[in-house]
């Protein structure tokens, strides 16, 4: 009877946990070397990582985030509780007035729109700059470890 050696990629959370088998050989060396491959690749991650939060740093402080200054909004008329009860004109006052106010809404907002934005585009633009591999996509650290499992022919 042989061992296999199966490299299992770990992901542990509080409320959660994951084991996901990504190579299986008969060498115990492949199997440890390729926990210290996968081992080197997250250091990378972490480093990309870090250098995304810095450049990201960096260019939040050349494009500030917009202030947001709350708008002037009218009133809205009020002709009492039964709106079938209100005259066209005083329907259209009412209309017009809620538009107005849901137009200068959206225009206050828009420059924080815009620049959350641009600020993703920057984020998706530097990520790019890494290959596949050396992208950071879990939440969390991931541990790789080598279970042994009988292997009967």
């Amino acid at each position: 009877m042989d061992t296999i050696y199966v490299v299992m990629e770990c992901e542990y959370d509080y409320e959660s946990s994951s084991e996901v088998p990504i190579l299986a050989t008969f060498d115990k060396a492949k199997a440890d070397a390729k926990c210290m491959e996968m081992c080197a690749v997250q250091d990378v991650r972490k480093a990309n990582q870090a250098a995304l939060t810095d450049h990201m740093k960096q260019w939040e402080a050349s494009n500030p985030r917009p202030v947001y200054k709350e708008p002037r909004l009218k009133g809205l008329p009020d002709y009492g509780p039964k709106r079938n009860k209100w005259s066209a004109e005083q329907l259209a006052e009412y209309k017009a007035a809620k538009q107005h106010n849901e137009d200068k809404r959206s225009a206050a907002i828009k420059p924080s729109q815009d620049w959350g934005h641009a600020y993703k585009k920057e984020s998706d633009e530097y990520i790019k700059t890494f290959s596949n591999s050396e992208q950071f996509y879990q939440s969390h650290d991931l541990v790789w470890e080598v279970q042994e499992v009988p292997y009967v022919d």
